[in-house]
């Protein structure tokens, strides 16, 4: 891991998030009225960046917005948790904008938009290749194009930077792509779209894990939400379990807090054993709050949140 330079930078989306509490989804051609609505700052890519920014580590956000109100409030919010928006380019387009509907246990379903995600051209990635050369660790999911995504990601592998692919939403990665990975994180619905096999439990994780990091050659994070994360790397398989006195008030961005805090500790020169117990508590933290940017955790309070997990 490098030790100069130290900074992250999170190449992805940008999305304005409305979401819904309700007690259910509408029927086919039902009108259904939500409990309440928030809109907040989201797109797995800017979440990602605020909690590794939040945790204390200087991070650089690579994406575009429009020229609405939404692309300006998006930035504004970035700002505001200390994240580096030099990078944050204007498209013509309109801002990425998603529609979230949760349910009373947390469960969520999402819809997005991509907008101005799908404008980041190769040439601006090109661009900024200093930027990821020199990063002690580079982001990376799945909500801007394809092209861009394996181009930075080249970049950043041929340069030293250590690689965290977060595979959300799941799709076809080339093998060389995936070889360039360090570490690919992908929850079951993700992991079953590449092994193309049902996950559904810790015992399923672990028993498909070296399939899956057969993929990669690098390390493999699968978080199964209730049931914690199974991490799978050379020396084996563990099952990092998650505090089941926790109860969820809304899980959105939980997966996007456990992708920034893991990239926080491996850049900080954790281990992949301590980055993922780390990450797992973090995460954890999340879904106590509503919304995703602002139920991430500052260092102490995550601190003063650990003292209480059993």
């Amino acid at each position: 891991m490098k030790n100069v330079n130290k900074y992250a930078v999170v190449v992805g989306s940008m999305n304005c998030d409305t979401i819904y509490m309700q007690d259910r989804l509408p029927e086919r051609g039902e009108t259904f009225f939500a409990q309440s609505a928030s809109v907040v700052p989201g797109g797995k890519g800017a979440n990602q960046a605020v909690q590794i920014s939040k945790l204390g580590l200087k991070t650089f956000m690579l994406a575009k917005i429009g020229k609405d109100d939404y692309g300006c409030f998006l930035k504004r919010e970035l700002e505001g948790y200390g994240v580096d928006t030099t990078h944050v380019l204007t498209g013509e387009g309109t801002t990425g904008l998603a529609a979230v509907h949760t349910m009373p246990d947390g469960v969520y379903y999402s819809t997005v938009a991509p907008g101005t995600n799908y404008e980041v051209t190769l040439q601006e990635i090109e661009e900024r290749k200093e930027l990821l050369k020199n990063a002690s660790v580079a982001v990376f999911q799945s909500e801007i194009t394809h092209e861009a995504t394996e181009l930075a990601i080249k970049i950043a592998h041929e340069n030293g930077t250590y690689v965290v692919l977060n595979a959300a939403p799941a799709r076809e990665y080339s093998q060389e792509c995936l070889s360039m990975v360090d570490c690919l994180i992908v929850n079951e619905k993700e992991a079953e779209y590449f092994l193309k096999k049902e996950v559904s439990s810790p015992e399923s994780a672990m028993q498909y894990g070296e399939e899956l990091r057969a993929m990669t050659g690098g390390t493999v994070i699968m978080t199964l939400g209730k049931n914690g994360s199974v991490l799978v790397t050379q020396n084996g398989i563990k099952h990092f379990k998650a505090d089941q006195s926790i109860k969820p008030v809304e899980t959105t961005g939980s997966g996007d807090s456990y992708v920034g805090a893991f990239a926080y500790m491996k850049a900080n020169g954790a281990t992949d054993e301590e980055a993922c117990d780390f990450a797992g508590k973090c995460s954890q933290y999340t879904i106590t709050k509503v919304g995703g940017q602002p139920s991430m955790p500052y260092m102490d309070e995550l601190t003063a949140f650990c003292r209480t997990l059993r």
